[in-house]
């Protein structure tokens, strides 16, 4: 089984994103509305100063597009939009401290092959521009028909991932597991057949731009199957920066950073010489 974990940050005003492993797995709570969502208000749509030095008031959360067809995922510092209708995918994703938008087109949510068959979970297709993208091509995208669709989602607290026992004293007022908001979209097959269902599991914490993300497997079939691979992210962003040598002066760090706990033969990730 191949897995895939990832942080992504922007340096001062860093975003972070923790792209967690696929597991089997065999209970799910009960799905959300999306008309119980409550609409973002407007003070989610920038957020000034800077969340290493001021206090951030707003709290994760999840709320429903004001187009009526969209998820947001937001805490004020970024954003991420979800369109699910007619499929789930994202289509915007946002620094909300700078204002740069980190999208430049739409990609699937995840990757999984299965029994030997690589399949796409969710995302829209007929873009006409890669290279950028417009929020009013948004409504006429179109879903994959060979892609496991977008059945249904559920909002709650972040979750306990392992039993933590703080040993430094630093942080007093540290909290676990962190707190913000969690969001779990499900997929099934296209062919409505529920033997497979993929999960796609998001958590945004308070006051700090890191959003971390994985994917569940859950088998309801009879008969096993094996999980050869996946991919848990997959964004189609903008590029920073296009220099290709030094000439003595330090590239600029990129505005997006990625890490994967999956990272071996090395001492720390920066070093590691093997990833997933």
């Amino acid at each position: 089984m191949k897995a895939t974990n990832i942080r992504i940050g922007f340096r001062r005003r860093l975003l972070y994103c923790f792209v967690g492993a696929a597991l089997f797995a065999a209970v799910h709570a009960a799905a959300a509305s999306h008309g119980d969502l409550p609409t973002c208000p407007a003070e989610y749509e920038r957020t000034p100063g800077d969340w290493l030095v001021d206090p951030i008031a707003l709290k994760a959360a999840v709320f429903r597009g004001t187009d009526g067809k969209s998820i947001v995922l937001t805490n004020g510092l970024i954003r991420r939009v979800f369109r699910v209708e007619p499929d789930a995918a994202t289509v915007a994703f946002d620094n909300l401290m700078t204002g740069a938008s980190i999208l430049r087109g739409v990609k699937p949510e995840a990757r999984i092959e299965v029994d030997g068959k690589v399949m796409n979970v969710g995302g829209l297709l007929g873009q006409p521009n890669y290279a950028f993208l417009l929020p009013e091509w948004v409504d006429g995208l179109e879903r994959d028909p060979e892609a496991m669709h977008f059945t249904g989602f559920e909002v709650g607290e972040p979750l306990k991932r392992l039993e933590w026992k703080q040993a430094r004293h630093h942080a007093p007022g540290v909290v676990w597991p962190p707190e913000g908001v969690r969001l779990r979209m499900d997929y099934g097959l296209p062919d409505g057949d529920n033997s497979l269902q993929v999960s796609v599991h998001y958590e945004l914490y308070d006051g700090v731009p890191v959003l971390s993300k994985w994917i569940t497997v859950e088998n309801r079939g009879k008969n096993p199957v094996t999980l050869n691979s996946f991919t848990s992210e997959i964004l189609a962003a903008v590029e920073y920066s296009s220099g290709v040598e030094d000439r003595g002066i330090p590239f600029e760090k990129p505005n997006l950073h990625v890490e994967t706990d999956y990272a071996m033969g090395g001492m720390s990730a920066l070093d590691a010489n093997r990833f997933s």
